[in-house]
Parts: structure tokens; C-alpha cells; sequence
């Protein structure tokens, strides 16, 4: 039995046949030759919206509201050419959304036909046997957004092919045997999301390009310094889950931690109790430099103090409670400090103050 591609194209065929051994000029004409190629396109454009390629009799195919998503893992196409055809058909008629290449034994991509997949967002080519990422493949699906590459047999890569001409947001090299990034050029990329755990990585040399990062995921590797800067920036709040650092590995014990957040308007609330309780002591120990500057900027009883002056405190000292009776204290102490020179002006009594209590002692 005939599959619904071979159909159509049996009658394309008998269509050709026609207009070419036909005795008609009006067909022989270049009217008529139109028409053929329009009705071509049409039927390959046909097939193709209705997931009725030859790929889609391999591989699983569905539709979205962005384009055709087509899941061809685990379907041993390590070796298989019979995708060729048709994804290049598919791409030129309805842009593909989504390639789905994972769990397939590839050695080689299949680059000649990767190429002409122009409005390709998404490629999945994880748990493969790729040592290495061809840059053409960037250079070429210059509309590619999501790149999985994880589960493969990559040792190195350079960082700089994902250039800002890349479209590149998301990004997944975990589970490789990746020692090192380089980076061969200061390009900055679009990506947000980066995850590289579960490799053998050693240095953070290629933050400095990414500066739209908004996720990154370093577990499983080989840390033994965690080197972070963002001082003289503007954060006021930063939330506890920013630096929760999970290392599960020999090197765990040997750690350090070097974030430098000095320079920052913080004001120091209950929601900054975390660096107080978890930031500051780990600092304090490891690196203590970094301690000089990290300060107060609000509230106004809390201004420009530094956030080691509390170390070892106990209790919530940014809660609610300390915040506002330190507030109270001020406003009380301002109050008992007016009250005492109009005393002393119009009295000339003696009035003592204590500090302590914000109380006036006669």
C-alpha cells in the first residue's frame, strides 16, 4: 500500500507527463509550466502542514501555534539519511519549530540538511555521541533559540561562536566532559539560560560575555573558588536563594566564598536577615576584605553602618522589630534633644539625657 506521499507524488508525475508530451502549445507555454510548479508547491505544502512527509511515517510529528514540532529520538538515525528531503521541504513551506534529534547514537550531525533549517527555535541533539559543536550550525539557524547539547562526549568548547548575531537564549552543555570554556573574543551573546553542571570545570572565565544571564547551573564540577562581583551596582534587595551554593563533591570542604557585594544601596530589612545569618559569617572566615564596604543604606537608623558590626548578634536583627524600635529610638532621642534646649533656654535647668533609654533624667 501506497503512503499518502507516494500517492500525491504518482500524480505529480502524471501531471508532468501530461504538460510535457502534451501537443497543446497553450501547455507547452510558459502559462502552463506556472501553473505545474504552483501546483507542486501546493501539494508539498499540503503534505507537509498535515505531518504526512516521509518523516513523520519515522518520526512523531505535531503542530503548533509557532510551527510543526517533529521528535524523531530514539529512532537509531545515527546512520539514517531519510530525514534529508523532507525537513528541507517542510522548512521552506511551514517554518519548523521545534527538531527533536536526542537518544539517537549520532557521531556526525547531518549539517547539509541542519543548514536550510533557517526558522528553526528549537534543536534537541542531547544524549548523542557528539564531541564537538560545529559553529556552522550557529552561523546558519541564526533564528535558533534553545540548544540542547547535554549528554554528549564535548571536552571544550568555545564560548565566543555564540556571538550577539546569535539568537541563542537558552543553552544546555550539562552532563558532557567539558574542563574548560574558552573564549577566543570579548562577543557578547543573548543568553539567558546556561547550564553546565555535571562537568569538570574549574574557572568561571566566561561570565564576562554573558551579560543578559539570568539562570546558570554549575553543580557537579570541580570548584574549588567561586569569584563573584557585583559591587557598585544598585541592588537594594537581593533574594536568599541568589547564593544558595550546592556542591556535591570532594571539594565541597574547600570552598570558597568570593562575592563581593560592597558599593550596594541595600536596605537592610527583614528580607536581607539571609546575610546576616548564612553571607556575612561565611565572608568573615574566607574573606574578610570583602566585608569593608557591604553597608546599610536604609532605614534611616541603619545608614551607612556596615553589616559586620552585627556579626555574632543574636536574633533577627533586620526584622521588623529592631528596625522600627531603632527608628522609635531616634525619633525619641531628635524629640528629648529639642525638649532639652528649649528647658535650657527658657529654664536654664539642668537636664540630663540617658542614651540608653532615650529618657530625661532631671
Amino acid at each position: 500500500m501506497l503512503s499518502g506521499s507516494a500517492v500525491v507524488g504518482v500524480y505529480l508525475l502524471y501531471i508532468i507527463k501530461y504538460i510535457l508530451f502534451s501537443d497543446s502549445l497553450r501547455v507547452k507555454s510558459q502559462y502552463g509550466y506556472l501553473i505545474m510548479f504552483n501546483i507542486i508547491a501546493l501539494s508539498l505544502l499540503f503534505l507537509c502542514n498535515e505531518c504526512l512527509c516521509d518523516i513523520c511515517e519515522t518520526c512523531g510529528c505535531s503542530t503548533s501555534n509557532v510551527g510543526p514540532i517533529i521528535d524523531c529520538h530514539d529512532r537509531h538515525l545515527g546512520t539514517n539519511d531519510v530525514l534529508n528531503f523532507d525537513l528541507l521541504t517542510l522548512d521552506k513551506h511551514r517554518p519548523l519549530n521545534k527538531l527533536i534529534l536526542s537518544k539517537n547514537n549520532i557521531v556526525l550531525l547531518p549539517l547539509n540538511e541542519l543548514k536550510h533549517l533557517k526558522h528553526l527555535k528549537g534543536l534537541d541533539l542531547s544524549q548523542n555521541k557528539l564531541d564537538n559543536i560545529h559553529s556552522d550550525i550557529l552561523k546558519n539557524l541564526n533564528e535558533l533559540e534553545d540548544l540542547d547539547y547535554s549528554s554528549n562526549l564535548l571536552w571544550d568548547f568555545d564560548i565566543s561562536v555564540l556571538n550577539t548575531e546569535s539568537s541563542l537564549s537558552k543553552f544546555n552543555l550539562s552532563y558532557n566532559r567539558l574542563n574548560k570554556l574558552e573564549k577566543s573574543s570579548k562577543s557578547a551573546t543573548k543568553l539567558k539560560v546556561f547550564d553546565v553542571s555535571h562537568n569538570n570545570l574549574v574557572d568561571l572565565n566566561f561570565l564576562d560575555v554573558m551579560p543578559e544571564l539570568e539562570y546558570l547551573n554549575l553543580s557537579f564540577n570541580k570548584f574549588t573558588t567561586l569569584p563573584l562581583d557585583l559591587s557598585n551596582n544598585c541592588f537594594t534587595h537581593l533574594p536568599s536563594k541568589l547564593f544558595n551554593i550546592n556542591v556535591y563533591n570532594k571539594n565541597v570542604s574547600n570552598l570558597k566564598y568570593l562575592i563581593n557585594l560592597q558599593g550596594n544601596p541595600f536596605i537592610c530589612n527583614c528580607s536581607l536577615q539571609w546575610m546576616l545569618n548564612e553571607l556575612i559569617p561565611k565572608l568573615y572566615i574566607t574573606n574578610p576584605n570583602l566585608l569593608e564596604d557591604l553597608r546599610c543604606a536604609e532605614p534611616p537608623a541603619l545608614a551607612n553602618k556596615r553589616m559586620i558590626h552585627w556579626y555574632k548578634w543574636k536574633g533577627e536583627i533586620f526584622c521588623d522589630e529592631f528596625s522600627h524600635s531603632a527608628e522609635r529610638m531616634t525619633i525619641n532621642i531628635a524629640k528629648a534633644l529639642r525638649y532639652l534646649a528649649n528647658r535650657i533656654v527658657s529654664n536654664e535647668q539642668v537636664v540630663c539625657l540617658d542614651l540608653k533609654t532615650a529618657m530625661m533624667i532631671r
